[in-house]
C-alpha cells in the first residue's frame, strides 16, 4: 500500500485510490464540484487541483482522478495550488454567477469576486461540469442529455436540441 503525504500528513491508501480519497482519509479538505462517488471522476471543474512533488519541480494535478500507485507527496495548501484553484473559481463564477453552491464554495475558498466578465447570459446556474450528463449515462443508463456547442456557446441539451414528445 502506497503512502501519500498531504501537507505533511501521512496516510496509507490502496493502490489506485485517488489523491482525493487519500486527502479525505487524512482529513484534508479539497474543493470539488464535478465529483460524485457514485460515478467515474472526470476532473472537469478543475477545483480539486493540488501540487504533486516531482522532486525538482511540482506539477498541478486533479485530485479527484489522479491514481496513487506509489509513495507520493502532495501539497494542497501551497501557494501554487491555492492560486490555481482560486483562478478556476473566478472563471466558474463568471460562467455561473447565480449558482448558490458556487457562491458557498467560493466563500469557503476565500474568493469574494471575479476579475472576469460574465461569459453567458443563458444557463447562469450551470458551470458545465458534466455531473448531470454522467449521472444520466452511468447511473440511469440513458444518454438523454449531453453537451452541445463549443466554448462559451457550450450548453447541456437533449439530442439534436429537439424536445421529446
Amino acid at each position: 500500500m502506497p503512502t501519500v503525504t498531504i501537507d505533511g500528513r501521512k496516510v496509507r491508501v490502496k493502490k489506485d485510490a485517488t489523491v482525493l480519497d487519500a486527502a479525505k482519509k487524512a482529513g484534508v479538505w479539497i474543493p470539488t464540484l464535478c465529483y460524485h462517488p457514485a460515478i467515474s471522476p472526470d476532473a472537469v471543474c478543475r477545483l480539486c487541483m493540488v501540487e504533486l512533488d516531482r522532486g525538482d519541480w511540482r506539477q498541478l494535478i486533479t485530485a479527484c482522478n489522479y491514481p496513487v500507485r506509489r509513495d507520493i507527496v502532495i501539497y494542497v495548501s501551497s501557494k501554487g495550488a491555492q492560486q490555481a484553484r482560486r483562478g478556476v473559481m473566478e472563471l466558474l463564477l463568471a460562467r455561473a454567477p447565480e449558482s448558490q453552491e458556487l457562491k458557498v464554495l467560493a466563500e469557503r475558498m476565500g474568493v469574494k469576486e471575479t476579475r472576469y466578465p460574465n461569459v453567458t447570459e443563458s444557463q447562469r446556474n450551470c458551470i458545465l461540469c458534466g455531473l448531470c450528463v454522467r449521472i444520466c449515462e452511468e447511473i440511469i443508463g440513458q444518454a438523454a442529455i449531453g453537451f452541445a456547442g463549443r466554448g462559451a456557446d457550450r450548453t447541456v441539451a437533449v439530442p439534436f436540441r429537439q424536445p421529446s414528445d
